[in-house]
């Protein structure tokens, strides 16, 4: 499976996450990667300013709830940057969540 397969996977993945956030009356941000070109070599890129690097994939919030999900693919992992955001977004608060294929049983039932 090439680097862009396993981004369209995660990214179809995202697309059910935010489906479920909508259904359940959540307002969902995503700020999507670009494509972009780095010593000859075509990948994707979030832009991002100041502290940005490693932010959720996912920020979502409706009344009394502030959601911050990171989405991975079964076997993707996080990189420091990113259990940073979720470590700082959980001790102000939020919900945080790693969503996984398999874990969404769960997540529909812990974002309902």
């Amino acid at each position: 499976m090439g680097e862009l397969d396993k981004y369209t996977s995660e990214e179809s993945w995202q697309q059910t996450l935010i489906a479920l956030l909508h259904a359940f009356h959540f307002k969902v941000a995503h700020f999507r990667p670009a494509r972009v070109m780095i010593k000859g070599q075509e990948t994707y890129r979030t832009p991002v300013s100041a502290d940005g690097k490693g932010f959720p994939d996912i920020l979502a919030a409706r009344k009394g709830r502030l959601v911050a999900i990171e989405v991975k693919g079964e076997t993707g992992s996080m990189t420091p940057e990113q259990e940073d955001w979720l470590n700082v977004l959980a001790s102000a608060g939020a919900e945080t969540y790693v969503a996984r294929p398999s874990d969404f049983d769960y997540l529909k039932e812990a974002l309902r």
